[in-house]
């Protein structure tokens, strides 16, 4: 068997890993270099008299936005909005995804 020249092999697997298109493993835990964008999410009370309108002009700067507010709870809404009325029950907690910091 012939030896091995170690310059060689370690040469041969650099241009491998440059060429590579893997993910190192830090990427692979974090996401990495992907183009994906934050979603900030937090839980919200709703105070006494509040609609999916107030609350959205109270996170979101804009009350046209209330389906903002209410697609992520609606599970948990769909018992008030067909009752009529819009006004939710206090204590009642939504999520409130990517609020305009400004605005809250």
């Amino acid at each position: 068997m012939a030896p091995v020249d170690s310059r060689h092999a370690r040469a041969a697997s650099g241009a491998r890993r440059q060429g590579s298109t893997d993910m190192g493993l830090l990427d692979r835990l974090f996401g990495g270099s992907s183009a994906r964008t934050a979603t900030i999410t937090i839980t919200y009370r709703v105070a006494a008299n509040e609609t999916c309108r107030s609350i959205a002009k109270k996170f979101y700067g804009d009350e046209a936005q209330w389906e903002r507010v209410y697609e992520p709870n609606r599970r948990r809404l769909e018992a008030e909005v067909q009752t009529g009325t819009d006004v939710l029950p206090p204590g009642t907690e939504v999520t409130i995804e990517n609020p305009l910091l400004q605005a809250a």
